[in-house]
């Protein structure tokens, strides 16, 4: 075929391997790993990795797939370590420059990047296209033999391209090739970040250890798709997920403390909806399980919900401003209190149909919120005993 002929196949969506070579940009960046499965897909395609010319590294410089997202890879140090850093004077290798050590990003079985790491690199950054919500793994293989020395690298792997992470950084691990070789992580899908960008601190969303974190994750190896980020009950799921880790099942022979399952959530004992939504959640019969720790703010985001019983455990209830505000509707909020077991019912009811408040014998500590006065129905609150 002449150039015009060959055009046509150029940057169609379709990976061509008589046309992924350099000659041809990769098939014009259509030889993403996505789309590309032969064996020899990205091998010896990098000539530039981190602003430095290589003789050879493996990947996709010219990946344009837009159903894979990016990640982008920052060398915060490449550096010796002290007890490695020097070689007797004695030794054969004594005239020998440490060696480079291979990096090696795999997602989702195949292989995205390979470049030897060189000094120079410091401070400097790659991207690299993934597929969306890709389960990958970062080696650092620092391996070498006799007495020569090898550099180690200390780097950050972020949740978008260059410029986000210039103006919005999202961090996804930070690894050190002198403490571990290989670290595990999964790209959170895009549409999970756009739904609860509202109700979690992005900047800690892979590296934190809060309920929200632990639910996130949760989602994340739902297996069955019942946590597709793409339903409308997605956002109901993601609440309950954050409750349950906010207030786990406590007991010796339970590890995980989990009452949801991965089921749909309207078929979960404990919960009652009407049209899909949740209007009801009843913790307090769980078959003398008893849960333990707080009420998650994220229960304001059941918009739907009536009702919700946490009797029979060891959860202290406080009136909270933010699980209030962040319902954007107006609620009664009624805590009866159990003097005889001091156990604690909560009873949400819509204001649009209810305009008392009574908040009376109760063990209730906190302020009460601002928020109060936008009740505009209200016409009675009882706080005395």
């Amino acid at each position: 075929m002449d150039d015009e002929q060959c055009s046509s196949f150029l940057g169609d969506g379709i990976c061509n391997l008589a046309f992924n070579i350099p000659d041809y940009e990769y098939d014009q960046g259509d030889c993403c790993a996505a789309i590309c499965d032969d064996l020899h897909c990205g091998v010896g395609t990098m000539t530039e990795v981190f602003d430095t010319k290589v003789n050879s590294g493996n990947g996709f410089p010219y990946c344009k797939d837009p159903e894979m997202k990016p990640i982008t890879i920052l060398l915060n140090d490449v550096y010796l370590p002290e007890e490695n850093g020097f070689v007797d004077d004695n030794s054969p290798f004594s005239d020998f420059e440490p060696r480079d050590p291979l990096m090696i990003l795999d997602c989702d079985g195949a292989n995205l990047l390979m470049v030897n790491v060189d000094v120079t690199m410091t401070n400097k950054t790659e991207t690299v296209m993934v597929d969306d919500g890709a389960d990958c793994t970062m080696t650092v293989k620092n391996a070498t033999s006799g007495s020569i020395p090898i550099w180690y690298v200390n780097y950050t792997v972020f949740h978008g391209d260059k410029e986000s992470i210039d103006s919005d950084p999202i961090v996804m691990i930070q690894g050190d090739s002198l403490e571990e070789e290989v670290y595990h992580f999964q790209r959170i899908r895009e549409c999970f970040i756009v739904k609860i960008d509202d109700y979690v601190d992005k900047t800690t969303i892979y590296t934190g250890t809060d309920p929200s974190n632990q639910a996130i994750d949760w989602l994340m190896d739902d297996s069955l798709g019942f946590s597709n980020c793409e339903d409308d009950q997605f956002i109901e799921r993601y609440a309950l997920a954050v409750i349950n880790f906010a207030a786990p099942i406590f007991s010796e022979n339970q590890t995980e403390g989990l009452w949801i399952t991965t089921e749909r959530q309207c078929v979960w004992r404990n919960v009652a909806c009407i049209d899909g939504r949740v209007t009801e959640l009843d913790l307090g019969s769980l078959s003398g399980i008893i849960l333990e720790g707080t009420v998650a703010t994220e229960i304001g985001l059941l918009q739907n919900l009536a009702k919700i019983d946490m009797s029979k455990n060891e959860i202290p209830v406080t009136l909270d401003e933010e699980a209030i505000s962040i319902r954007k509707i107006f609620v009664s909020v009624c805590y009866q209190f159990n003097p005889n077991s001091t156990h604690i019912v909560l009873l949400f009811e819509f204001c649009f149909s209810r305009n008392v408040c009574y908040l009376g014998n109760n063990y209730i500590n906190g302020t009460i919120p601002s928020e109060i006065g936008q009740w505009e129905n209200l016409i009675y609150i009882g706080l005395g005993k």
